[in-house]
């Protein structure tokens, strides 16, 4: 399959919920719907605070929001994204500075949100968004090693 992102870089610390519906909602609609035509699948790139946001995002014609952010940048956690948008696949679920803490906490973190979701089904594990440039190399591949280890039984 081919997959088309669509960028939409809005958040609610720019733009109140009501000025989305109005203005952001139709043609990111309107993209959905013209992407799936042509026989693709639509991501939404969506970050920041966009918890309001999630039940709309979920009406918008597509399979994913990419580069979902955690608290403290963005305003949701992977459960607010699950129980909000259900039928988008979240991309992200950490945000840049839940990497800058150590090893161990950055794996209890993520561990957690995950533990709260319930599941991991409809999540693509991520960063979202870029990773700090301070992040050793070896911190995120220790980091995922660990949290495949731990994620393989979790449903």
């Amino acid at each position: 399959l081919e997959y088309v992102r669509s960028t939409e870089n809005t958040s609610t610390t720019l733009i109140n919920p009501n000025l989305f519906e109005q203005y952001c909602f139709p043609h990111l609609s309107e993209y959905g719907e013209t992407i799936e035509r042509y026989g693709k699948k639509h991501i939404v790139h969506m970050c920041g605070k966009i918890g309001t946001l999630l039940p709309l995002i979920d009406k918008i014609p597509g399979c994913a929001i990419d580069a979902f952010q955690s608290r403290p940048v963005g305003d949701t956690t992977i459960r607010d994204g699950f129980r909000n948008c259900p039928s988008k696949v979240l991309i992200g679920g950490s945000c840049f500075k839940t990497w800058l803490m150590s090893e161990d906490a950055i794996v209890a973190n993520i561990v957690d949100s995950i533990k709260e979701a319930g599941t991991i089904k409809g999540l693509f594990l991520g960063h979202a968004g870029s990773m700090p440039e301070s992040v050793e190399p070896d911190t995120i591949r220790n980091v995922w090693g660990r949290l495949k280890e731990m994620l393989l039984d979790f449903e």
